[in-house]
């Protein structure tokens, strides 16, 4: 089996957009930060009409969700767009919300191992449980999305912290099952 897992077209072109944002000095970010950088990044590539920015925004602006990629990129999409569409993709109901978290900081070592479970680098996740100094044993179930093929289960000990949650990640949506119990 592959040491990668499919990643849709459009979540690629999600992973691109950010991608030089996604570094460990972001990470060490407060949440409040990391989650505007984001949302002045989809702003910005609205405004540059970046079709990477469509799926996001259909998946989680209150007033675009669903609509085609031509009526988003049309949209007047401002900061406060951008604000709106970050918050509820982390699980917050607005931006208010999020500067509630004020200079909370997540725990790094969670986020890139959400991050890297996100972007279906099986190979990657391995090395990241490894370095882990965490001990839980988490399990983590890969549904297919789509079209995608059938995936195996995996376990690994020691790649999350024993609450299974950061601040910033713990209201994510994820399209995967993570379930974690102390050993």
């Amino acid at each position: 089996m592959s040491n990668h897992l499919y990643v849709d077209p459009k979540i690629q072109k999600v992973i691109q957009l950010y991608g030089e944002l996604l570094s460990r000095d972001f990470y060490s970010l407060p949440i409040r930060r990391k989650l505007y950088l984001q949302a002045d990044r989809l702003t910005e590539a609205h405004r540059n009409r970046d079709d990477a920015v469509c799926f996001q925004i259909a998946s989680w602006h209150p007033n675009l969700v669903g609509k085609s990629d031509a009526r988003i990129l049309e949209h007047v999409f401002g900061i406060d767009d951008g604000k709106l569409t970050i918050a509820r993709e982390y699980g917050f109901k607005n931006w208010d919300d999020v500067e509630s978290m004020q200079d909370r900081q997540s725990d790094v070592a969670f986020e890139i191992a959400v991050d890297t479970m996100l972007s279906g680098n099986l190979r990657s996740l391995k090395r990241t449980a490894k370095r882990s100094t965490y001990a839980p044993e988490c399990e983590i179930r890969i549904r297919p999305q789509g079209d995608a093929p059938a995936l195996r289960r995996h376990q690994w000990s020691g790649i999350l912290p024993a609450s299974c949650s950061s601040e910033s990640s713990r209201n994510r949506r994820l399209p995967h099952r993570v379930r974690c119990r102390s050993k």
